[in-house]
């Protein structure tokens, strides 16, 4: 051809969020003239990353396609932060828990944290939401609780 033989595809993929955070994460892979497909793994969760690609023939490199992907969320890799509980006495008598906690630390959420789920018993299963506080009065007098 005119612009000489391809030679090998370059791809870069870079992690869109570590730039926000001032620290850049790009991967530079080659590829034999042949492949036309690439499967990329250990991409992290609910993660942008720009990914590009070049040819290179013998007379130098091509044009940059770029295109921007962002990974699908998933579960949370650590647990919630800062557990507070609480015990007390109500004005009339009910034993209730106020529960407190903080979400995980950003880069452990893989996505938007859509609810918490609260498990103890005797009782059962409560979901509070996106809130990160609850407070129970069903819990029975001298009773040993696993929350």
């Amino acid at each position: 051809g005119r612009n000489g033989h391809l030679l090998a595809y370059y791809l870069s993929l870079t992690d869109l969020s570590s730039i926000e955070n001032s620290s850049q994460s790009t991967v530079v892979h080659l590829f034999g003239p042949k492949q036309k497909f690439v499967l990329l793994t250990r991409l992290q969760p609910f993660t942008r990353y720009n990914v590009s690609i070049k040819a290179e023939t013998s007379a130098g490199l091509g044009k940059v396609v770029s295109k921007v992907l962002e990974t699908q969320q998933s579960t949370p890799s650590a647990a919630v932060q800062h557990v507070g509980v609480e015990t007390f006495l109500t004005a009339s008598g009910v034993v209730a828990v106020a529960l407190t906690w903080n979400p995980p630390h950003i880069q452990n959420q893989n996505g938007i944290v859509a609810a918490y789920r609260l498990t103890y018993s005797p009782i059962g299963t409560v979901l509070v939401g996106q809130e990160e506080h609850y407070i129970t009065q069903d819990l029975q007098n001298n009773m040993h609780h696993v929350i």
